[in-house]
């Protein structure tokens, strides 16, 4: 009978632990569950993973299997922001140089604005994001919540807006001055918005409102003024530009 009972009780415990596999349906997770589910999320990529987080630091387990995924061919990116708690190569921060080591790609957020994305997404579509950063305090301590979805079209929306993200930051880490006005990516380009009578600098922060089917990408600003004759300089990204004499 003992044996019975002490079966059960193992069945209960494995079938409460999230299996991010291929059936998995959306779900919320609360507090202690995260860590597990990144960890399984992490585990269970195939191809590609896309990370951005404002802190990410000393979880073992997680920075275990994020080496074991790039390892057994895993495209993993990484953006971090550039806050000192996140300093690489310290006791508690994070560990840049072990991930690299790896054949894990990390760069650093650059604007000087606070990076508090905290998401991964897998595969171009499995997405995990929420109010947790990863860390044993966040992990551990405190009251958080975040999603798990399974969606190609949400994870592309959010795909579009990391790739605008890495192609902005930088490979060195740096504590920028918060009031350090945006440095200008090396490949910027104009986005027309079609609902407005604004032209944006491609990493404005006015872009994350414009719904993509409205935003028409334009290679060169004169090309953007030409198509749209009516359209004005968004004052925000253009700001930084010397005036004509």
């Amino acid at each position: 009978m003992k044996k019975i009972l002490m079966l059960i009780a193992c069945l209960l415990v494995l079938t409460s632990l999230p299996v991010l596999g291929a059936e998995q349906k959306n779900q919320v997770y609360f507090d202690g569950e995260v860590e597990s589910v990144v960890k399984s999320l992490i585990q269970n990529s195939k191809k590609t993973l896309d990370i951005e987080v404002f802190l990410a630091s000393d979880c073992k387990p997680i920075i275990e299997a994020l080496m074991s995924a790039a390892k057994r061919g895993v495209t993993v990116h990484i953006i971090v922001d550039n806050q000192e708690y996140n300093k690489p190569n310290t006791k508690t921060g994070f560990p840049e140089t072990l991930l690299e080591k790896s054949g894990i790609v990390v760069r650093w957020e650059r604007t000087g604005r606070t990076m508090h994305r905290k998401f991964a997404v897998a595969d171009g579509e499995v997405i995990f994001l929420g109010s947790s950063n990863w860390t044993i305090n966040s992990f551990e301590e405190n009251n958080e919540i975040n999603l798990y979805v399974r969606d190609r079209e949400i994870a592309g929306k959010i795909e579009l807006k990391f790739k605008q993200d890495w192609d902005f930051a930088t490979g060195t880490f740096k504590t920028l001055d918060q009031k350090t006005p945006p440095e200008e990516p090396p490949e910027c380009y104009y986005i027309a918005a079609t609902t407005t009578g604004k032209i944006h600098k491609s990493y404005c922060v006015e872009v994350d409102d414009i719904n993509p089917e409205n935003r028409v990408r334009c290679d060169k600003l004169e090309d953007a003024l030409k198509k749209y004759p009516g359209k004005e300089k968004c004052k925000i990204c253009f700001k930084s530009e010397k005036k004509s004499k």
